[in-house]
């Protein structure tokens, strides 16, 4: 265990700062339209990020916004960041039936439930070799909500994502965000 987080962290000491980029997960949630406004904003202190293809269903992510090269093609997104950077920012449908008639997620007056890895879809990214990523994931709720992450709670806080084993980090795992009641108020209601 210990040769291992020794070895992580040597490897943090050794990445070269020139060759690091940022990429900043953003979402707001609306319950109104039952959409979330999202947006993927990378930074990079020179061309890092060459490209990164997205594969975004029209029934889900709606009202792509046009941005220096980004390119849309039916299904596809093709979007090869500028030299200092840029925004992807799309529309994502929260409610969602399945096939069977189950739900992969919902959005209510008071509450929503939805999975991070369908809300920021996946990427094929192509960045020069070495290059590092770090990443971090804001969430906006209606005020009163609270919002909770496998990265921890998350209204308007900035919450880091590492995912050592890829080239793009990238936010996965349930998001549960609303007027949640905590354990503590529940034990205490009960009695």
């Amino acid at each position: 265990f210990l040769a291992g987080f020794a070895a992580c962290a040597n490897a943090q000491e050794d990445v070269d700062p020139t060759k690091v980029y940022r990429v900043v997960y953003g979402a707001t949630l609306d319950p109104k339209t039952g959409l979330a406004n999202v947006s993927v904003t990378i930074k990079q202190p020179r061309r890092l990020v060459r490209s990164l293809e997205f594969v975004m269903p029209s029934k889900r992510y709606v009202n792509i916004r046009p941005a220096p090269g980004v390119e849309v093609d039916g299904d596809r997104i093709t979007w090869h960041p500028e030299k200092k950077g840029g925004a992807l920012k799309f529309d994502f449908v929260i409610a969602n039936k399945r096939s069977n008639g189950g739900e992969d997620s919902r959005i209510e007056d008071t509450w929503a439930l939805l999975k991070l890895d369908k809300l920021f879809p996946p990427a094929h990214a192509r960045v020069v070799k070495g290059a590092t990523a770090k990443a971090t994931l804001k969430l906006v709720a209606p005020k009163g909500w609270a919002i909770e992450t496998p990265y921890g709670r998350g209204a308007g806080r900035v919450l880091n994502i590492n995912d050592p084993h890829r080239l793009l980090d990238r936010p996965l795992g349930w998001l549960l965000a609303g007027k949640l009641v905590g354990r503590e108020a529940l034990a205490t209601t009960s009695r």
